[in-house]
Parts: C-alpha cells; structure tokens; sequence
C-alpha cells in the first residue's frame, strides 16, 4: 500500500494511465522503427541495444525527410500533442563545410541514453550536424521515481 500515492502521481504525470481502448504502442513503434532486429551500429539504436529513442527518431526525421515532420503527418498524429519544427532564415550564406547547428530541447529531463543516441546520430551524419542540448536535469529511473514518491507516506514510522 505504501506505493499507492507513488502509483497516482505517476499517473498524473502521464506515465501510467489506465488503458481504455487498444494501445497505439505497436503503431508508434511500427511507424517510427523503434526497434531494430538486425543490431548494426549504423543506426542510431545502437546506443541503446536495439532501441530507438522516439524523441532521437524524431530528431533524425527533421533530416531524412525532405519536407520535415510535414512528410510525416500520420506517423505524428499517433503521438500526443502538438507538433511543431521551426526553422530561422538564414542570415546570410551558410558555409557548406560548416555544421548545421542543431539545438534539441527536453523539457522534464533526458537521459543519458538519449545523449549517446543524438552523438550516434551526429557520427552517422558524418559531422554534416551538430546537436545543442538543452535540458532542465539529467534523468534515470532511480531519479524519475523519486521524483513520484510521496514523502509524507513514505516517511511514515
């Protein structure tokens, strides 16, 4: 009993939620390749033993797809929430043997997982971009549950 609160908030939170109808998980998962079979180190799940973070797939589609995340509607409206890429004109002529600077925003924490996947990224694209990371912590799942903890409870005799 003593998780119950810890259970709740992780559900406030939108990690845990009481499932209604069919997932959408085999969907996302399809449309997005979140897992790769074959294990080779040219792809950026590498970093993660066959995974794919989605939020690094993501990234990776701003450049794979001619037209951005407009190409990918579908896959993108299995998701929750907005989607939105904006892109600054340039200033002046960008020098081609210069990277693009890519600046990669997670709200709520990204983990270190994530961090090897976007260098990975970088290395395939052979240096063509650089990617800026901008984060408010660092997170694993010790830290992510703790934060879900319910102290008053857990502080309990």
């Amino acid at each position: 009993f003593e998780h119950t609160l810890t259970l709740e908030n992780m559900e406030g939170a939108g990690l845990l939620r009481q499932q209604q109808s069919k997932s959408g998980w085999g969907s996302i998962k399809r449309q997005f390749n979140l897992f790769v079979e074959d294990g080779t180190d040219q792809d950026v799940s590498y970093a993660y033993s066959g995974y794919a973070p989605l939020s690094v797939r993501l990234v990776q589609m701003t450049r794979s797809q001619p037209k951005g995340w407009i190409a990918v509607k579908d896959a993108l409206s299995l998701l929750h929430g907005p989607a939105q890429e904006l892109q600054q004109p340039a200033v002046r002529e960008q020098d081609p043997t210069k990277p693009q600077v890519v600046l990669v925003c997670f709200l709520g924490g990204v983990t270190y997982g994530e961090i090897a996947a976007l260098r990975r990224l970088a290395q395939l694209e052979e240096g063509r971009r650089r990617f800026l990371i901008v984060t408010s912590e660092y997170i694993n799942p010790k830290k992510l549950f703790e934060s879900m903890r319910c102290d008053a409870v857990m502080n309990l005799p």
